[in-house]
């Protein structure tokens, strides 16, 4: 993040330096940074983030900068306009019961979504309203024909008879 003063914009030929390779090799002397020299490129290769000189670097506030302060007038501009931020957009998983799932699980209303937990909770209380858990291992399921005709019709990816 930049941290400039606002008002105040950097440009290298206005400084003490003059050039960006003469900057470089100032702060290289000092082993505040390392740099390579290949075939007059230079290439920073490492900054020295134990150094006095880096450690007691202290940015300024973010409402203090340039970039904080466009985003705070940016923000006053939005609430005297009276428009709202953006939100953000969510996205939530919807599903449509098959055809023969509605009356006995779900409403009538054939263009509504249900969430996943709505699902869950329709199939739950179908499974326990019709008594079909499995006396003998309670986390499975008998499956009757309505059960069976929304889980595999038009499933033409099972092999065998469809479990009754």
């Amino acid at each position: 993040r930049p941290v400039r003063p606002c008002n105040a914009f950097l440009d290298i030929k206005r400084s003490s330096f003059k050039k960006l390779s003469t900057f470089l090799a100032h702060y290289s002397q000092l082993g505040v940074i390392r740099v390579n020299d290949k075939k007059g490129m230079l290439k920073l290769s490492e900054v020295k983030r134990n150094h006095p000189k880096y450690i007691d670097f202290t940015p300024l506030p973010h409402g203090e900068t340039y970039e904080g302060a466009m985003e705070l007038r940016q923000r006053e501009e939005e609430a005297s306009s009276g428009r709202q931020p953006p939100r953000p957009i969510t996205v939530e998983e919807l599903h449509r019961p098959h055809r023969s799932m509605y009356g006995c699980l779900f409403s009538d209303d054939r263009q509504a979504y249900y969430s996943v937990l709505e699902c869950r909770q329709a199939l739950d209380g179908y499974v326990e309203k019709e008594g079909l858990l499995d006396p003998l291992q309670p986390s499975m399921v008998i499956l009757d024909p309505l059960l069976c005709d929304a889980l595999y019709a038009g499933d033409s990816s099972v092999e065998g008879p469809i479990p009754t």
